[in-house]
């Protein structure tokens, strides 16, 4: 009995150090996260995840372990009233009592342990033995199941192969260029990429500072070339892990601050990630390959007919196909084709750009800070290999010129008051990396396209790069185009086949309409609320004019806060998880 206890106690003993572990590694995976908040968040569904094993553990057990204990009681019971002989001990048949007279319920009782004991025993020794030969069956049909289910991928698959796939025509190797040409590639497309300079692309590129790419936009890029990704990762700096939001440009206090990456880790996306344009163009180059994209190429108009569509060169080449899709940015030629000259809108804004090498203590620990004054607004963040890259836009007349001195003096004088962080960033770049542009957008419109020819991207909705998500933007068209294309048959006549290339043009924008709309709406409210960012009483004129130096804070600036911090988040987490 001495052995059978302390057997039971080894085995309760091995139960207990079980839980432990687990609850030791579920604890230790909760404790990998820095902040104190979704700190205590992951220890109580660390422990919930324990008790829920435990509760999975119980109700597996409970239904053999209650069979066997139940036995073992009737079996105590059974032997208490075990009597092989009848007894005879009163008169007058006590003289009977020598006599082994074996009892009448014997034979009944040996005939129902025979039946069931052997059964019941055999339940015993290999029932939980039954249950991982049963769980060996499920995992092999899981297998089989899985097998079949790639085996009929394989002939989907082969059977698209066949089928004669479009010929996508692409007028613009930027970034939304690029991208549709990679996925058209992955998805079998035959595909060609007109661009009319690559090295004015990476020129533009260095002067429009680094690209943001959200958690939607790497998700799509995931979706069509993991390679891809993991080289932007490798090349770019991770920024939606850290503090990111709107600060005073003057005292350099935090106006609001927003969080990129709990919305998109909870849905499995990437966290988002700054890269410098020029990277990222050369890595989506090498994606495509040569043999695609033409350079010295530029479209400058084309001509439909019923059966395809011909594009036509600054050369005088002619190239046909079945699909041509105007990637060509803001001064689109397609689009003038298509809609019409018209003028692009001044945004009233005028955009400098700087590379300097010297980081900030605070690099680690903040991401995309915009640092807000009225009509005025300057960004910094980090784009790798110890590289800051920042942005500084000031509200004056278009085709404005710098003083002889350069464009960092300029820059100091208009920035010059503000907090130490952005004049540092400001004075240690030097003036040969300082570039400016005017900022131009369209005003948004409801049809992109015209019969096999569509837009993308700028080339369909140039937007303000207040916001840093253009390019983005331009990602997730790529994606939903190749989606739609994707669904042509091909199958049938040429008028059913032109008919279904024209609907699935039509589906992509319908369903990529109110997604940039809103975009492109935010991005041109920005400006007009930074001409009304007052953060104290400014009291220039009257009696009241030398209250000026004491900085009382604008009624209304709390309220604007109080309105970001409610808001800014949620438009944020819309932002980097809408389309992922």
């Amino acid at each position: 009995m001495a052995g059978l206890k302390s057997a039971a106690v080894k085995k309760r003993i091995k139960g207990w150090k079980q839980d432990c572990n687990q609850l030791i590694f579920e604890l230790d995976q909760a404790s990998k996260t820095d902040s104190d908040v979704q700190l205590s968040d992951e220890i109580v569904l660390a422990l919930r995840r324990t008790m829920v094993m435990k509760m999975k553990y119980a109700k597996k057990r409970v239904w053999r372990v209650g069979i066997v204990c139940a036995a073992s009681r009737m079996a105590s019971r059974m032997l208490e009233s075990y009597q092989p002989y009848i007894k005879f001990k009163t008169s007058p048949l006590a003289h009977l009592l020598t006599q082994q007279r074996t009892h009448p319920a014997i034979p009944v009782f040996r005939a129902f342990l025979q039946l069931l004991m052997p059964k019941f025993m055999a339940w015993m020794i290999v029932g939980h033995g039954r249950a991982y030969r049963g769980r060996n069956k499920r995992e092999k049909k899981k297998e089989k199941r899985e097998k079949h289910m790639e085996e009929r991928r394989e002939k989907k698959k082969d059977m698209r192969e066949k089928k004669r796939k479009l010929k996508i025509l692409i007028a613009g190797g930027g970034i939304g260029g690029l991208v549709l040409a990679l996925a058209a590639k992955h998805r079998g497309f035959q595909v060609q990429v007109f661009e009319k300079d690559s090295s004015s692309v990476r020129g533009e590129g260095k002067g429009r500072g680094p690209i943001q790419l959200v958690s939607s936009a790497l998700a799509v890029l995931e979706a069509i070339d993991e390679d891809v990704v993991k080289q932007i990762m490798e090349a770019g700096c991770e920024t939606g892990n850290r503090i990111n939001g709107y600060a005073d440009g003057v005292s350099g206090e935090w106006f609001t601050k927003f969080d990129l990456s709990s919305s998109a880790v909870s849905r499995g996306l990437p966290i988002t990630q700054v890269i410098c344009r020029m990277e990222l163009l050369d890595i989506l180059v090498n994606a495509v390959g040569s043999d695609i994209l033409r350079n010295k190429s530029k479209v400058v108009d084309f001509i439909q007919d019923p059966n395809k569509v011909t594009v036509i060169l600054e050369d005088g080449q002619r190239y046909d196909g079945d699909v041509l899709v105007g990637a060509d940015g803001i001064w689109s030629k397609v689009r003038s084709k298509l809609f019409g000259t018209r003028e692009a809108k001044y945004s009233n804004y005028t955009c400098y750009s700087g590379l300097t090498k010297v980081v900030p203590a605070y690099v680690n620990s903040v991401g995309y800070r915009i640092f807000l004054g009225t009509n005025q607004y300057f960004g910094a963040v980090e784009v790798g290999h110890g590289n800051m890259q920042w942005l500084a836009f000031h509200k004056q007349p278009p085709m404005s010129t710098d003083p002889p001195e350069g464009k960092k003096k300029r820059l100091l004088e208009v920035f010059g008051k503000w907090c130490q962080e952005v004049v540092a960033l400001i004075q240690e770049t030097p003036e040969s990396m300082i570039l400016r542009r005017d900022i131009y957008d369209r005003d948004m419109i409801y049809s992109w396209g015209t019969g096999r020819v569509a837009l993308l991207g700028d080339a369909a909705h140039p937007l303000q790069p207040n916001l840093g998500i253009g390019g983005c933007m331009a990602i997730e068209d790529s994606y939903q185009l190749i989606d739609e294309l994707d669904q042509v048959s091909s199958t049938g006549s040429n008028a059913q086949r032109t008919d279904a290339i024209v609907l699935a043009l039509r589906r992509y924008a319908t369903k990529r309409m109110r997604r940039v709309g809103i975009v492109h709406a935010a991005t041109r409210m920005a400006p007009e609320m930074l001409a009304m960012y007052r953060p104290c009483i400014e009291f220039k004129f009257g009696p009241l004019a030398h209250l000026s130096t004491l900085k009382i804070m604008h009624p209304a600036f709390p309220m604007a806060r109080a309105f970001l911090q409610f808001c800014m988040p949620e438009f944020m987490t819309w932002i980097i998880t809408g389309h992922g």
